[in-house]
C-alpha cells in the first residue's frame, strides 16, 4: 500500500467518507448521536449523475467505471440514473473502502456483525462509532447487469483500453503524485466517443503530490483539446467534515468531456 492509500485507509478518513457519501441512509436522523451530528448530505454524489445524463442527450451507455470510487455512492447513483448500464465497475485502491463499498452496494458481509457499527466523524485524532440505523437497498445484479468492486488504481483496472462508454473520477486527481499521468491512465480506459466526468477542488498537499510544478488549477489543462471535447463545465459544492467541529465546503470544478474519435 502506498503512502497515499495508507493515509486514506485510516478509520478517521473512512468515517469522513461514509458520512459524506451515505449519511442519509446510515444515520437518517441528523439530530441523533450528538455530538457526532451529521452536518452534511451527499448531494454532490446525486447531482453528478444527473448532470451527466443531461449532457448525454439520450445516449444509452452500457459499460461504466468509477475511478477512486471510495465507498461507492457515485456507483449507486449511476445504477439508478442509467438503467441501460450492463456493467458497473468501481476501482478503489483502499481495501477498507472496497469492503464498505461491497457491503453498501451489494450487501456482501464477510463477517457476521462486521457492519453493525460504523465509524462516525469524531475528534481530530480518531473517529467515534455509532450503530448503523439502516442500509441502502442492495443493487440488484442480473444476467445482463453486473457490478464489480476492485481494489485497484486507474492503471490496474482489469479491463482493456477503450473498454468503457462512460466514466467518472471525482475528487481524486489532487491526491496522486502526477496528475497528468493519472488523467491519461483514466482516459485510456474510455472508448473513443465515450464520456468522462472529471472533478476536483484542486486541494493539493505536498504529502500526496510532492512536486508543486505538477499542480494544475484548471482541469482542462490535463485534457488536450485535440483529444478531448469539453461538453460542459460547472462548479459544484462538495461538503465534508474531517472531524466534528470542522466543516469544509469545496468549490469543485466539474468537467464533462467527450473523448475524440469514433466509437465504432
Amino acid at each position: 500500500m502506498s503512502s497515499t492509500e495508507d493515509r486514506y485507509a485510516t478509520p478517521r478518513l473512512l468515517a469522513a467518507y461514509l458520512e459524506a457519501e451515505w449519511s442519509d441512509f446510515l444515520w437518517p436522523d441528523p439530530g441523533r448521536g450528538e455530538p457526532q451530528r451529521t452536518t452534511g448530505r451527499p448531494e454532490f454524489y446525486k447531482k453528478i449523475p444527473k448532470l451527466l445524463f443531461d449532457s448525454l442527450g439520450g445516449e444509452q451507455p452500457g459499460r461504466y467505471c468509477d475511478i477512486g470510487g471510495a465507498t461507492g455512492r457515485t456507483t449507486y447513483e449511476m445504477f439508478h440514473e442509467f438503467p441501460s448500464l450492463t456493467e458497473l465497475v468501481l476501482a478503489e485502491p483502499s481495501a477498507q473502502f472496497c469492503l464498505w463499498a461491497k457491503r453498501l452496494l451489494l450487501g456482501r458481509v464477510l463477517e457476521e456483525g462486521l457492519y453493525d457499527w460504523a465509524p462516525r466523524v469524531g475528534d481530530l485524532h480518531r473517529p467515534g462509532f455509532q450503530r448503523v440505523e439502516s442500509f441502502p437497498p442492495v443493487l440488484q445484479e442480473s444476467g445482463q447487469k453486473k457490478i464489480y468492486v476492485y481494489e485497484a488504481r486507474a492503471g490496474e483496472v482489469p479491463r482493456p483500453p477503450g473498454y468503457f462508454d462512460i466514466m467518472t473520477c471525482l475528487n481524486v486527481v489532487d491526491r496522486v503524485p502526477d496528475p497528468a499521468d493519472f488523467a491519461k491512465a483514466v482516459g485510456d480506459l474510455l472508448r473513443p466517443g465515450g464520456t468522462l466526468v472529471f472533478a476536483s477542488p484542486m486541494e493539493y498537499e505536498e504529502a500526496t503530490t510532492p512536486r508543486k510544478e505538477l499542480w494544475v488549477r484548471d482541469l482542462k489543462d490535463l485534457f488536450p483539446p485535440d483529444k478531448w471535447e469539453v461538453l460542459n463545465e460547472v462548479d459544484r459544492d462538495y461538503e465534508a467534515r474531517p472531524y466534528k467541529r470542522k466543516r469544509i465546503i469545496y468549490a469543485t470544478q466539474v468537467l464533462i468531456l467527450r473523448k475524440q474519435g469514433s466509437g465504432d
